[in-house]
């Protein structure tokens, strides 16, 4: 993930945490204790805006539409939001994998498949610091200039087959083996005019586009 793009799952993230939390106020939860001090820090808020029924419905329905944008985020920030929950014996027993955030706004108080607030919160908090620490690396790969030497090159390589997928092939087309061989003979291409312009590539600097 690019700078760029981690500066807009950054904000994506921190929007989606602020409308949990308030939406944790609003609609009480069983164990909502767990994020009673996130509840606090948003206590200023919900007295200064009036919560009629129809905000409260806008602030579910603005949870719902950013849910599955976050789970998206979280897959490409390598944060994994599933967990395996156990089911009580009166629903059959056993055990259920599900993701913390798919049902976070589910009311039914039978809903056993349902995370408590405080592990939906402590996800969206790694996924949070997951985001920052993506941003910090892209800006030192947008700022330094050793590593334009990879970057540059590898979205030169890469360009037809975002131009592909855009066109409407699947992703998938990328990974085939057909696909590999422009690969290396772009790879190839390329560094052969790094040598061509005198640009020695030595195994440290391998190292340092490899970290």
């Amino acid at each position: 993930m690019n700078f760029f793009k981690a500066t807009r799952a950054l904000k994506l993230l921190r929007d989606y945490r602020h409308n949990a939390v308030l939406y944790w106020a609003l609609f009480p939860v069983p164990d909502q204790g767990s994020v009673a001090h996130a509840i606090a820090v948003v206590a200023d808020e919900l007295i200064a805006k009036q919560w009629g029924a129809p905000e409260m419905e806008q602030l579910r329905r603005r949870v719902n539409e950013l849910t599955v944008p976050v789970m998206q985020t979280a897959l490409d920030l390598g944060v994994s939001t599933a967990i395996s929950v156990k089911l009580p014996p009166v629903s059959g027993g056993g055990s259920a994998t599900i993701d913390v955030l798919e049902h976070l706004t589910d009311l039914d108080p039978t809903n056993w498949l349902k995370p408590s607030p405080g592990l939906a919160l402590d996800t969206i908090d790694r996924c949070i610091g997951a985001a920052e620490e993506a941003k910090r690396h892209g800006l030192i790969r947008l700022i330094v200039p050793v590593y334009w030497l990879v970057d540059i090159p590898a979205a030169l390589v890469r360009w037809p087959f975002l131009i592909l997928r855009k066109a409407g092939l699947p992703p998938s087309i990328e990974e085939g083996l057909g696909a590999q061989i422009v690969k290396v003979a772009g790879v190839a291409f390329l560094y052969l005019l790094l040598v061509l312009l005198g640009i020695r590539v030595t195994p440290d600097l391998i190292k340092i586009f490899i970290k």
